[in-house]
């Protein structure tokens, strides 16, 4: 872990993430999303702490106006977020 908590662990093609689906046994939707990097971030609080996965998309022109909409942001904007809990990352690791 860098000394500001926070690493750089893959980019584009590298990166296959995996979201739960709406059935009613388990079933993920994998992709490879394209333009986006992953870290991993040390998070610290009382008492404690944690390391959280986090994916930065760093294009957004095409999403839906509904999560711009939602997150107070503004099209093509980079935007990041936690890898929620039951989500799968998967990252090629450098030889």
């Amino acid at each position: 872990m860098a000394a500001n908590g926070i690493s750089r662990i893959g980019s584009g093609a590298a990166l296959v993430a995996c979201h739960p689906m709406n059935f009613p046994y388990t079933v993920r939707y994998c992709h490879r999303p394209s333009k986006v990097e992953a870290f991993l971030v040390q998070l610290t609080g009382v008492g404690g702490g944690a390391t959280a996965a986090t994916v930065c998309h760093k294009d957004t022109t095409t999403w839906d106006s509904t999560y711009f909409d939602l997150l107070n942001a503004t099209r093509g904007e980079e935007i990041c977020h936690f890898m929620p809990h039951n989500y799968v990352l998967w990252v090629k690791m450098d030889q």
